[in-house]
């Protein structure tokens, strides 16, 4: 029985080298002898698959920590434009506080369109714009940039 050699997974298989042909099975009692000579002549070709796929599993493992770290990079800038926005907005929302009734910006009946906008934001924002809203400790100007 020949055997055809596939290179990787996948690939086109490679036509029978002469090892192969040479040390094909036989019926006498010289099998293991030929399947030791067989490997040990494609020693250097299964060496060479074993390089090569440690080479690619290497490039892989390295693709996937630049992915990985400019994922958690994108992740944090997100994250930090969202607590910027919601800074933003709370200072709105303190703005557009109440006096006896009305709003101290502009004047119109309380709750404003400002303060239903902000109070009414989805996923629970309008609750996070609140609660930074009535926080006592004041963002410093510095984490505005």
């Amino acid at each position: 029985m020949i055997h055809a050699y596939e290179w990787w997974p996948g690939a086109p298989a490679q036509p029978p080298c002469e090892a192969c042909l040479e040390h094909g099975r036989s019926f006498d009692e010289t099998e293991d002898s030929r399947a030791l000579a067989r490997l040990r002549d494609h020693e250097p070709r299964i060496r060479a698959y074993a390089d090569h796929a440690a080479k690619r599993a290497t490039e892989y493992e390295s693709q996937a920590k630049k992915a990985k770290a400019y994922g958690a990079r994108q992740a944090a800038s997100a994250l930090g434009q969202r607590d910027l926005y919601r800074r933003l907005l709370s200072e709105v929302y303190k703005l557009h506080s109440e006096t006896k009734g009305q709003c101290k910006t502009c004047g119109a009946r309380y709750p404003c369109a400002t303060v239903k906008v902000l109070e009414g934001g989805p996923g629970g924002a309008g609750d996070a714009i609140i609660r930074a809203a009535s926080r006592r400790d004041s963002f410093p100007d510095a984490d505005w940039n």
